[in-house]
């Protein structure tokens, strides 16, 4: 049996973008597979804020490509390393894959600017939780089911907008009703920003697990 199959079905079903993640620090990277056989995988890792310095050869790292509920989780080292201004083409040492089922939402505390109606009255709220299919946030809005918001959130330092459809009011919150919490679902969110939220919600989980290593 292949040890990489699970890897090698995804690439061929059309996913390959996800992170590059350093097990240490935790730290994040965009990285797109380009193949996989028997014991390697073949990748380009794109540069963010001009840091690729903790990726270096023989470097402990993982690969995960985000479905919906799961990830394809990849351990492995840096074999081979070739860097250029704005990427880095690698090479990783591997010899497992698997598909391992995680939620796909991070709980977050991000200031948010929610437009009604795309009119002037602008609320500034609290996102609790995000996904790349929405987001849950503390609001006093007066936005009620099947209305449709404009969204500003900050992520990682980039902004994000997007139009949302409030889809519940009064969701619970650390297991408690609140009625100033709204449910939110992105509607019309394109590839891109999808798999910057998806790259979002996997390097928040990557720090958390590297903090709890410590």
């Amino acid at each position: 049996m292949q040890k990489l199959k699970v890897l090698q079905d995804a690439i061929a079903a059309g996913l390959q973008k996800g992170a590059l993640i350093h097990e240490k620090t935790g730290a994040t990277h965009p990285v797109e597979v380009l193949a996989a056989e028997e014991g390697r995988l073949i990748a380009v890792v794109r540069c963010l804020n001009g840091e690729l310095e903790q990726i270096q050869t023989d470097a402990k790292v993982r690969v995960e490509l985000p479905r919906e509920a799961s990830v394809i989780l990849v351990p492995g080292r840096v074999s081979e390393l070739r860097r250029t201004a704005e990427a880095a083409e690698v090479e990783i040492a591997c010899d497992a894959a698997e598909d391992r089922q995680r939620r796909m939402d991070v709980r977050i505390d991000a200031e948010c600017l929610i437009r009604l109606g795309g009119g002037e009255d602008v609320e500034e709220t609290r996102t609790v939780n995000i996904s790349a299919g929405g987001a849950m946030v503390v609001s006093d809005s007066r936005a009620r089911a099947g209305e449709m918001v404009d969204v500003e959130l900050e992520l990682g330092g980039e902004l994000l907008k997007c139009r949302a459809e409030v889809v519940r009011r009064g969701v619970k919150v650390n297991g408690a009703s609140s009625r100033t919490s709204a449910a939110l679902k992105f509607v019309g969110l394109s590839d891109q920003d999808r798999e910057r939220i998806a790259l979002y919600v996997l390097g928040v989980q990557a720090k958390e697990k590297a903090n709890r290593r410590r």
